[in-house]
């Protein structure tokens, strides 16, 4: 397969509108203008509420700590076969490595705010006007701009770091989250079976209760048989002693019944009722422990997905965090860009000042962005 590589020209109108903004740009009215704009943005945008969400969070893990335990104890209760890999420190202990994880980042962003902080606050008075107008100092001056670029430069790698490993660790608890999912989707298609099974023996209860029923109507009949013949003129008795106690008739009749021949089939009749009892009480048994772990398997069920959506909702959140490094980190590597401009070439010019305002500009929105991420983090 050939590949096509096309090169964008650009026009003669755009390429005059760029040479236009090019001389514009050097504009030293333009410089303090946008020095204004700079002024007034709010170098706390991104950190507002952080205290709020950072404790969302660490609420967060603790009720999902609890959560699993839970999950713990019901999978090692009742054994589920259809969840038993979970791995073998179990899921509140695995959960707990996580918050172990935030916590560890949490204490580094702070220390390194803090540090970034006092770093960006002690150039500040450096690059004062007085300093910059002052031309023995200059030269100095220029030199501690390129060692503070150099300082500035390790404070890009901390910041990336940070924003990486926060970022990491809101995707590995996605993917913990998937696999609790999972695990839904398993209790859901155990559930769906259970409930097949229970609807089975139901079934078969019915069908056993309907087949003693016939059973003990036939031993009945026989009995109240036996009762006519021994005593003539007393069945209206007969008939109500054996409708309301039939064990107890035909145990009455059970030995004379077994002396003759038609009592054989009697005996057969009560060997079959005695195996229904068996199978029904059986049934029973099975109907019991069936809804038992129906129940079980809902609320397991209902609890890994009140929990999934919980897990979701804490790796925004870390993401969130993450994403203000992401910005810290772009405003440091604006800094250090404009730090190459203010020093770059063979001299000074006279926008030099200039463009140094707008450079402590971008000090101090990140000094202030980081005063305040160490103040919301310190809980």
């Amino acid at each position: 397969m050939q590949t096509t590589t096309s090169t964008i020209t650009l026009s003669p109108a755009v390429l005059e509108h760029q040479a236009q903004l090019k001389d514009q740009l050097e504009n030293a009215e333009l410089h303090e203008h946008f020095a204004i704009v700079l002024e007034n943005v709010d170098p706390t945008s991104e950190v507002h509420s952080l205290k709020e969400r950072i404790q969302d969070i660490r609420d967060g893990f603790r009720e999902l700590s609890t959560k699993f335990g839970l999950l713990d104890s019901k999978l090692n209760r009742r054994k589920f076969k259809f969840l038993r890999h979970v791995g073998s420190k179990g899921l509140r202990t695995r959960w707990n490595l996580f918050q172990e994880r935030f916590k560890t980042l949490l204490d580094q962003s702070q220390l390194n705010a803090m540090d970034a902080s006092a770093v960006l606050k002690q150039n500040l008075h450096i690059f004062t006007d007085e300093h910059v107008q002052d031309a023995e100092k200059v030269g100095a001056l220029k030199q501690e701009i390129e060692n503070f670029m150099t300082i500035i430069g390790g404070k890009i790698n901390h910041a990336g770091k940070l924003r990486d490993n926060l970022s990491k660790l809101s995707d590995d608890i996605r993917l913990f989250g998937r696999e609790i999912g999972e695990k839904v989707e398993c209790a859901q298609q155990h559930n769906e079976a259970l409930f097949n099974e229970l609807s089975e023996v139901y079934y078969k209860l019915q069908n056993l209760e309907v087949s003693l029923q016939s059973v003990t109507e036939e031993l009945s009949d026989i009995s109240l048989a036996c009762f006519n013949c021994l005593s003539a003129g007393a069945s209206s008795a007969a008939f109500f002693f054996v409708k309301l106690a039939p064990d107890a008739a035909r145990t009455a009749v059970g030995s004379i019944l077994d002396a003759v021949p038609q009592g054989i089939s009697a005996a057969r009749k009560r060997a079959e009722a005695t195996r229904l009892r068996v199978q029904i009480q059986e049934a029973r048994e099975t109907i019991s422990d069936l809804r038992k772990n129906h129940t079980a398997v809902n609320e397991l069920t209902q609890l890994m997905q009140d929990t999934n959506a919980q897990v979701a909702n804490l790796a925004v959140n870390i993401d969130a965090l993450s994403n203000i490094w992401r910005y810290i980190r772009t405003d440091m590597v604006e800094l250090r860009s404009l730090l190459g401009t203010v020093v770059g070439g063979g001299h000074i010019t006279e926008l030099f000042l200039h463009k140094l305002t707008i450079t402590r500009t971008v000090y101090r929105k990140l000094v202030v962005a980081l005063e305040e991420y160490s103040r919301e983090t310190a809980l």
